[in-house]
């Protein structure tokens, strides 16, 4: 809240760090001979629009040509007249399966949440459980992450780490001369991922997370190499209207689970004092535009921090957007 200074108890969003989880859940369910990445989506969810010609394996890269619902233009509308509005899986999956996938499946990529609210209710599907049970005793229990969970509600545990937003500002045609940011904490999370992995976290368990992640420690050695591969670098390319679809370079390289690194492109109005730990320190910084959500800024490891540093960074402005797609109208 205004004036209040933010402390390392504070619990706040994890955003994408939770698709980190969801891989990891996932890939030993290969190793333990349940499923194939190469299994069509459509065995356990016969219903889904493409289903046929997408794997599990496409999901889990984001290889599957599915468009990111965040991205289309009735999503951001709903969400910016009401952002406490509940939205299911089935919602935002059919805003995305409304149009065409945008290249035939495993020939190119493009970030997409769409991917992982199906991979979730495929995981379901699969092992007769609710995700939120999934993540526990897959990651969030091994890991011990005690202060980490999903509360099926916008609540955040107490302390929270207020975040704040103008993003609106347009949309609720707000002039450029009046001053103007609302308390975006509680808007409503479940536009974001698969229900059962939309949590919240505090600094610690982010740290723990970070080593866990970048060491593969609940993974195999194989199965940690498949997660990691550089695979896609230099086979991807950008597509004519899609929003999210870019070559995969050395440095900006985006792989199964491991977003971790790349919150270091993206800072929000929630910032987070650096929090000095053994041997990566998370900065805190990238909010989630409309949830406004913490993430993890990026990890100060030697050398991570110049590697990304040539990443472009958005900037807090105060009263200004500091988190922005292709699509957002200009600066107020």
């Amino acid at each position: 809240m205004p004036g209040v200074p933010a402390t390392t108890d504070m619990h706040f969003r994890n955003g994408a760090v939770a698709i980190s989880y969801v891989s990891i859940a996932l890939l030993p369910l290969v190793d333990e001979g349940v499923v194939n990445l190469d299994d069509k989506v459509s065995r356990w969810l016969p219903d889904l629009l493409y289903g046929d010609q997408v794997t599990l394996g496409q999901l889990a890269q984001m290889t599957s040509g599915y468009v990111d619902y965040v991205t289309a233009p009735e999503l951001t509308k709903l969400l910016y007249a009401d952002p406490f509005r509940t939205f299911t899986p089935e919602d935002l999956i059919a805003i995305s399966t409304k149009r065409p996938l945008l290249y035939r499946p495993g020939t190119n990529w493009n970030y997409a949440h769409t991917n992982y609210v199906i991979l979730g209710l495929a995981m379901e599907k699969i092992t007769g459980k609710p995700m939120t049970q999934i993540m526990q005793e897959r990651v969030l229990g091994p890991l011990g992450l005690d202060n980490t969970t999903d509360p099926g509600t916008p609540a955040i545990t107490e302390p929270a780490l207020h975040a704040y937003s103008s993003e609106r500002r347009y949309a609720l045609k707000i002039p450029a001369s009046i001053p103007f940011t609302e308390d975006a904490t509680y808007w409503n999370p479940s536009w974001t991922i698969t229900h059962g992995a939309i949590q919240t976290t505090n600094i610690d368990d982010m740290h723990t997370s970070a080593v866990a992640i970048g060491t593969g420690q609940l993974l195999k050695p194989a199965t940690f190499q498949q997660m990691i591969t550089k695979d896609l670098i230099g086979k991807t390319t950008t597509v004519k209207g899609c929003l999210t679809c870019f070559p995969q370079q050395p440095g900006v390289h985006l792989r199964t689970g491991h977003r971790l690194l790349r919150r270091l492109a993206g800072a929000g109005p929630a910032v987070l004092r650096r929090v000095r730990r053994d041997r990566l320190s998370p900065v805190a910084a990238g909010g989630d535009r409309r949830s406004g959500d913490l993430r993890a800024g990026g990890l100060h490891q030697p050398g991570l921090a110049e590697k990304f540093s040539r990443l472009p960074v958005a900037q807090d402005r105060g009263d200004a957007r500091t988190s922005r797609r292709p699509d957002d109208p200009p600066n107020d």
